[in-house]
């Protein structure tokens, strides 16, 4: 799964806080805004939080880049 993560105003934003809900495991965004994350099957659910932004919890699929 592969994504980038944006604010209202269409800025990158890095260091975001992603969790995968099936593994619990915790990931950040890159310096770019981008992620990558390894799924172990076709869909998952994933969390984005921030400081300072509301936290947003999207069901994602291998298929499809996830715009956040």
């Amino acid at each position: 799964m592969r994504g980038d993560i944006k604010d209202e105003s269409g800025n990158l934003l890095q260091n975001v806080v992603i969790k995968q809900h099936s593994t619990g495991y915790l990931f950040k965004s890159g310096n770019s805004g981008t992620f990558g994350i390894i799924f172990n099957s076709k869909t998952d659910t994933l969390s984005f939080s921030q400081p300072g932004y509301y936290s947003v919890t999207l069901y994602a699929n291998t298929d499809n880049y996830l715009n956040v």
